[in-house]
């Protein structure tokens, strides 16, 4: 009987135990299935918190963006509104500028429709009445710029009184916004004396200005080459009527190229000698269309001429053939008339201005033009040229600080450096300013794109006898 409780005993102690067992295994899964769906749902959540946390870095970055661009504008617009009201003009002044902006619809159709004509204003202190206005188109060259060392050159090399009785204007011709930010960032950060002082001003070129013809349907390589240069001819010839109120002589020149020392000095002072006032220009450089000098009362018969030929030449062709209209005689043959060109030519030597750039604002081109006159040079027998009127060591520095740090290895001993140094790739170039140097009655030195059976004559480094021959056989 005893054995009997013992057993029953054990056996509800093992149900017993048998059926918590069961219930603790069921409890433990339940449990471990709400943990796995915890862990899910922690999961989700981090994901939406990640989510959500690039959607709100994404939405920052959009906000510190638009707040740039609204502080650039307010800063555009303050800049507009005070060389506003800091500039002092009489109505008559404001319609004498705006008419001059008109003569533009009689050339350029579709700005017929336009009620105001007129470039914007970016920094300007109104500054006129002054002697010299020194004109600078410039337009994004991609990841080469040149302008800096352009105007540090120009800039720099002014005294403080030739600075304040001139006034210097970079006109920005391109429709990137970018760039235009880049150029004035560059300005009022490294030329905040001139800015301050009114002796350098920034303007752009609306995009209106242009006619649609410039971008045509289907561009080809030569259509877009034809459109830069009509677009060159447009962009120069606002720059001039916008500077033609502002001195007594306006000076043109482009954002790649460098000045001598000197320079400005040296203009005035070849200016002040000329005994005759009856000169149409003056060249200072005989490159294209750099360094050339003009009263700024004639810029408006030069711009209107431009402007009836812009599709048709470059500008630096439209200014030689305005130039031989106006100086040689129906009845005179062409010898002739290049004889009186050359009496009549006002030219400045050696050059003042020298041309550094190599990447050319036409997309993809490279341009190795140099001025052949900038330094005087002498004929040996030999037929070679010295033109190092300083040293080289002080050459060598002078030309990287103002062109860039240009490392140059050093000459072999007894070795003689030309002025074609270091020498130009192999290429067909045709010079602009060799057809100007020839018809002033002297040869380009350097690198010149003959005929068209013929390369690159190294018409620089002729003898003596040789030049002579090449005068009188035209080749």
């Amino acid at each position: 009987m005893r054995t009997k409780q013992v057993n029953l005993l054990i056996s509800f102690v093992a149900v017993t135990l048998f059926s918590f067992s069961c219930f603790c295994i069921s409890k433990l899964t339940q449990t471990y299935n709400q943990l796995i769906s915890c862990r899910s749902h922690v999961l989700e959540f981090r994901e939406n918190m990640l989510h959500l946390k690039n959607k709100t870095e994404h939405n920052r970055l959009e906000l510190l963006r638009a707040l740039n661009q609204m502080k650039y504008e307010i800063t555009l617009k303050e800049n507009v509104s005070r060389s506003l009201d800091e500039k002092t003009v009489t109505p008559r002044e404001n319609e004498t500028e705006s008419n001059r902006f008109e003569a533009l619809k009689f050339f350029l159709p579709h700005l017929r429709q336009v009620s105001r004509i007129y470039p914007d204003v970016i920094i300007s202190k109104g500054k006129t009445n002054v002697t010299f206005a020194l004109g600078i188109s410039t337009v994004n060259r991609g990841t080469q710029s040149y302008l800096k060392q352009t105007l540090n050159s120009i800039i720099t090399r002014m005294t403080p009184s030739e600075e304040k009785d001139s006034v210097v204007i970079v006109s920005v011709a391109d429709s990137n916004e970018d760039y235009l930010k880049s150029v004035v960032d560059m300005i009022t950060k490294r030329f905040k004396r001139q800015v301050k002082s009114g002796s350098l001003e920034v303007i752009s070129v609306p995009a209106f200005l242009y006619p649609d013809s410039l971008h045509g349907q289907q561009p080809t390589e030569v259509s877009e080459f034809k459109s830069w240069q009509r677009k060159q001819v447009l962009d120069f010839c606002i720059l001039m009527l916008y500077a033609q109120s502002k001195a007594i002589y306006y000076l043109q020149l482009e954002d790649d190229i460098i000045a001598k020392r000197m320079y400005f000095t040296k203009m005035t002072d070849f200016l002040h000698n000329i005994t005759s006032n009856n000169w149409f220009y003056i060249q200072f450089s005989v490159l294209g269309f750099i360094g050339k000098l003009f009263r700024t009362e004639d810029l408006p018969g030069f711009v209107q001429f431009f402007l009836m030929f812009y599709k048709d030449k470059p500008i630096d062709w439209l200014l030689e053939s305005l130039f031989q209209a106006k100086m040689c005689d129906p009845a005179e043959n062409f010898r002739q008339c290049t004889t009186r060109l050359k009496e009549v030519l006002i030219q400045h030597k050696p050059s003042l201005f020298q041309h550094v750039g190599i990447h050319s604002s036409f997309p993809g081109k490279e341009q190795y033009f140099k001025d052949p006159v900038l330094e005087p040079t002498v004929c040996t027998a030999a037929g070679a040229q010295d033109s190092r009127s300083r040293s080289g060591a002080a050459r060598a520095q002078e030309d990287a600080h103002y062109s860039g740090s240009v490392a140059v290895e050093p000459l072999a001993a007894g070795a003689h450096r030309s002025r074609l140094w270091p020498p130009p790739p192999h290429r067909w170039l045709p010079l602009a300013h060799a057809r100007l140097a020839v018809a002033a009655g002297r040869l380009p030195a350097g690198l010149v794109w003959g005929d068209a059976g013929t390369k690159w004559q190294r018409v620089g480094h002729l003898s003596c006898h040789c030049r002579k021959q090449t005068r009188k056989t035209g080749v």
